[in-house]
């Protein structure tokens, strides 16, 4: 049910290379987890991920209520969906374990859709573009945890939604249409690029601070890190075995 990795001799100063490589491929949740918990930071970070849902939700709730005009059940059934969505994912991380990548990926698509579905049904375009700029959220979320073919994903659901906003608004006024919306992108590119310098530097120190150059070896001090990486990074339910 598990995998047994073999180290052959010498390969272990290898180990160090082994997460930048893996983060640049592809997902890097479970990289970003063992680094998490080699440091003890995954309570610390739960407990941000789980407030900062909190604090999106606790904001969209005027939004729903806003959205009465429609209907006369559009204020209760939204109110609802807000209360259930933004539970249901500060549930998934105020847990005593660490959440799988499957709850990881539900969580930032469903924010990300319920965020937008907040800023679609907004009377006012203007109030609803400097709303969406709480697609800065998923979008840091998905840059540190997750790889770049969600990325593109989150940021296309955010597109459609700029897209649509920006329509309504370019009929009464063309230029506060355009100028909200390359604030919108401007302030996520930024987001974006500011942690994925995060993740590079993290990965540079990781990768050569603890090798000894006269062998190629880790250190002492590194060997109990990557040891202490190892064995946390088998603490979540969907992946306890090591060998």
């Amino acid at each position: 049910g598990g995998y047994a990795p073999v180290l052959r001799p010498g390969a272990i100063g290898h180990l160090m290379l082994t997460p930048r490589r893996w983060r640049h491929r592809g997902d890097h949740y479970q990289w970003l987890t063992s680094f998490l918990a080699a440091r003890d930071l995954q309570t610390l970070t739960c407990r941000v991920v789980a407030w900062s849902i909190i604090g999106l939700g606790v904001i969209a709730l005027p939004v729903a209520v806003s959205t009465s005009q429609y209907t006369a059940m559009s204020a209760p059934v939204g109110i609802a969906i807000v209360i259930l969505c933004t539970g249901a994912m500060a549930g998934v991380w105020l847990r005593s374990e660490w959440p799988t990548w499957r709850q990881s990926v539900f969580c930032v698509v469903l924010g990300t859709l319920l965020i937008a579905a907040s800023c679609v049904l907004l009377p006012n375009p203007i109030l609803a573009l400097v709303g969406s700029t709480a697609f800065v959220v998923t979008t840091a979320y998905t840059v540190f945890f997750h790889s770049r073919q969600l990325l593109l994903i989150i940021g296309g659901i955010q597109a459609a939604t700029l897209a649509s906003l920006a329509w309504r608004l370019f009929v009464a006024d063309p230029v506060m249409a355009l100028s909200s919306v390359a604030l919108v992108l401007t302030i996520n590119a930024t987001v974006a690029c500011a942690c994925e310098l995060a993740l590079k530097i993290a990965g540079s120190e990781m990768s050569h601070g603890g090798i000894e150059p006269l062998t190629g070896l880790l250190n002492r001090q590194t060997f109990y890190d990557e040891v202490a990486t190892l064995i946390g990074s088998r603490s979540r339910r969907d992946d306890r075995y090591f060998v």
